[in-house]
């Protein structure tokens, strides 16, 4: 197989792969499993036949294994990265939405339910506070398993975004 061949023949895998695993993400792939297990297989062996037809079985084989791999661990990536944003998102929503209640009043005292934040977010946003003039702390409460973030100290008029 020539060098040109291979190199797109990886590329089209990969943007396979990363096609596939955006499709079984959505509404009608989780609905319709078997469906969409028969879906990728027959769009991988197209792809596997279209290689061997160029070239030995031995090439089609590891570069459109290879060209999946890739795929996969860049949407894998892509995801994490995703979610990363979302839990962030909603931590800042949750403690900008807290402060801003307590705009006006002389000193902050607030408690927000921080369970389903991963601790390296809460570490960071926990930095930002401190660095605002808050007291933080957090609590982890055994009985039910959940987090509680305390913010306490003089109100500012706005808080940081991180």
């Amino acid at each position: 197989m020539d060098p040109i061949t291979l190199l797109l023949a990886i590329a089209g895998f990969t943007l396979l792969a990363i096609g596939l695993d955006l499709h079984s993400k959505s509404e009608w792939a989780k609905a319709n499993k078997l469906g969409t297990t028969l879906l990728h297989l027959a769009a991988i062996g197209a792809g596997f036949a279209v290689l061997y037809h160029m070239g030995r079985f031995f090439d089609a084989f590891y570069v459109s294994l290879f060209g999946l791999a890739i795929g996969y661990r860049i949407s894998g990536a892509l995801t994490a990265r995703a979610t990363r944003r979302a839990q962030v998102k909603e931590l800042n929503d949750k403690v900008e939405a807290a402060l801003l209640e307590q705009v006006g009043a002389a000193n902050v005292d607030i408690k927000i339910d921080v369970s389903t934040c991963p601790r390296y977010l809460l570490d960071e946003r926990i930095a930002v506070l401190v660095k605002d003039g808050y007291t933080v702390s957090t609590v982890q409460q055994c009985n039910d398993n959940t987090t509680v973030l305390s913010i306490s100290g003089k109100a500012s008029a706005a808080p940081s975004k991180k």
